[in-house]
């Protein structure tokens, strides 16, 4: 069975925990208190630990509240991302990736809102943070419209929207005027997103396909087959939205047969279901396009996040944490298929535990069931067609 071949990332070792304890401790501490009102002394005091042990971490106050943050910021994305990696509604997906931003930031007091605005190395680690997560969102919103789950809104102006309210947000002055508390601004803010100022029963809506071609819109797709009276036509033409999954990655699922020879008589879409497989069923095959962004654009996938989304989509092999951790990119994985790979534009690096080869428009991959990644190192989108073919274990 394919989930008894699935493993799991390996145990940390007692020093990494005890550090890792250590990081928890003071992040909670840090969030109370902010930076500026404690001193190494009196957090090592409050931690029971040396302050040795505070500068083993970070030279300095700063830099240990630097590090600390960074690492909670982190943490954030991880679980908006893992978040919406278990659903395909977008609604749902949006509401479990934003979800994180007000349930982390609950224990965030004024004085550590404010100390992260005194301070510019932390004001510049935040707005990151909030840049990533808005690009992301901006995708799922284009995703979302594309799939005629939300009004045909300009996706780009709506993240942008959202990004300009969280700067607000980020004011403590604004939490004083408005008497909100940091999540609690959050969660208002993401309400409006997600269920708009109107009531439901005075909620208009307009139905507007998505663009097609636009970022994160359908595909058209085409299936030719036999009419009941024998002679060719098109039988399914429709727009095929993107299943995103990774941030920027966009998947276009476009065909799946479940078994060899194929059943041609079948006039059922097999890819209308919401729900993504990394791999085709027993002696089947799929066939689908995936655009890369640029890797810039990926900087945020963590070997913690690829784990995540290889058990949210399936995989038989689901890679060990403990390997992506030493592996040369976190995308690397393997399948029990046979691939063919065809890359339509842009360039893109096909990556081995041996020799990696750059892929240009045009250029063929066959691979063969082992471990495989992918790395678009250039500014610009790469295009990659792909079918995979059930096979034998390699």
């Amino acid at each position: 069975m394919a989930g008894d071949r699935r493993r799991s990332g390996g145990e940390r070792s007692p020093l990494r925990r005890d550090r890792e304890a250590l990081l928890d401790a003071l992040e909670a501490r840090f969030l109370e208190v902010g930076l500026r009102a404690t001193t190494m002394g009196e957090l090592a005091a409050d931690l029971r630990c040396s302050r040795r042990t505070l500068y083993e971490l970070a030279p300095s106050k700063e830099e240990l509240f630097l590090l600390v943050m960074r690492r909670w910021l982190e943490r954030v994305r991880q679980l908006g991302w893992q978040g919406a990696l278990a659903h395909e509604a977008p609604q749902e997906r949006i509401a479990a990736f934003l979800k994180p931003g007000v349930t982390e930031t609950a224990k965030a007091s004024a004085a550590f809102v404010a100390d992260v605005q005194a301070c510019e190395p932390a004001r510049a680690l935040l707005a990151g943070h909030q840049r990533e997560r808005v690009r992301f969102l901006r995708d799922m919103i284009e995703n979302g419209i594309a799939k005629r789950s939300f009004r045909p809104l300009h996706a780009h102006l709506v993240a942008e929207t959202m990004l300009l309210s969280i700067t607000r947000i980020n004011d403590p002055a604004f939490l004083a005027e408005a008497r909100l508390r940091f999540s609690d601004a959050f969660a208002e803010l993401y309400e409006l997103l997600l269920h708009g100022l109107f009531l439901p029963q005075t909620r208009t809506s307009r139905s507007r396909r998505g663009k097609r071609g636009a970022p994160g819109g359908p595909m058209k797709r085409y299936v030719m087959a036999n009419r009941p009276d024998g002679l060719s036509d098109i039988v399914f033409e429709n727009d095929l939205a993107a299943k995103l999954g990774l941030p920027g990655l966009q998947t276009h699922e476009l065909w799946r047969n479940d078994q060899t020879p194929a059943d041609l008589s079948d006039s059922v879409d097999p890819v209308s279901e919401q729900m993504m497989y990394h791999e085709p069923p027993d002696g089947g095959a799929i066939f689908r396009v995936l655009k890369f962004p640029p890797e810039k654009d990926m900087a945020q996938v963590t070997p913690e996040l690829m784990v995540a989304y290889h058990q949210a989509i399936h995989s038989a092999h689901v890679p060990t944490l403990e390997y992506l951790q030493k592996a040369k990119s976190p995308s690397m994985h393997k399948t029990d298929t046979l691939n063919y790979f065809v890359l339509t534009s842009g360039e893109l690096w096909a990556l081995s535990e041996g020799r990696d080869v750059l892929l240009r428009p045009g250029d063929v991959i066959v691979q063969k069931g082992c471990m495989h990644g992918w790395a678009n190192r250039s500014d610009q989108p790469a295009v990659l067609v792909a079918v995979l073919i059930d096979s034998l274990p390699a």
